[in-house]
């Protein structure tokens, strides 16, 4: 009996391969390698979505982009929108680019789970309330997740590292 005169038979094997297939990878919690080191393609984009004239770094309208080459860019304010691209700040030592994969593996940022919030992020319209929306590729994957500074402490300490790194005051919280 073929499977081409058997259609039950098709639609039942493909059903099983698709399952054992899906069963495979739902283990999988985020990219982090082995050896501990950085990933090529290891990029943040990190947006603050809060008051773009408020003058506390942390709740202003911002955007932080590390990228892969190690150039951080930020811009904040009313320039911080998702159309424009942040302006060059500096390029990371190869130490500092390690100190912040370690904290985002240390505190599993890259399986952070994704907030009911990240669908109401398209708008460029201040929120009433302060959300980050974070994005971090890894090992060739993506992961975008929304939070509040009192939901996830350690992403408000990428972010205070982030600010730090592109000359906007010290870490003095204890942060990484």
């Amino acid at each position: 009996m073929t499977c081409s005169t058997n259609p039950p038979l098709l639609f039942h094997m493909t059903r099983f391969m698709v399952v054992t297939i899906l069963a495979g990878c739902a283990g999988e919690v985020g990219p982090v390698p082995s050896d501990g080191r950085v990933p090529p393609d290891f990029a943040i984009e990190f947006m603050i979505r809060g008051n773009p004239d408020s003058r506390n770094p942390r709740t202003q309208w911002s955007r932080y982009v590390l990228e892969p080459n190690r150039g951080l860019r930020a811009s904040f304010g009313r320039h911080a929108v998702v159309q424009t691209y942040p302006r060059f700040v500096r390029r990371l030592k190869h130490r500092e680019l390690e100190r912040i994969y370690r904290h985002v593996t240390r505190h599993q940022l890259l399986a952070e789970p994704t907030s009911p919030r990240s669908e109401t992020l398209e708008t460029s319209k201040p929120p009433t309330d302060v959300i980050y929306d974070v994005s971090i590729d890894s090992a060739e994957r993506r992961h975008r997740y929304a939070t509040t500074p009192e939901e996830s402490p350690p992403t408000v300490s990428l972010l205070v590292l982030l600010m730090h790194l592109a000359g906007r005051g010290a870490p003095t919280d204890g942060s990484p």
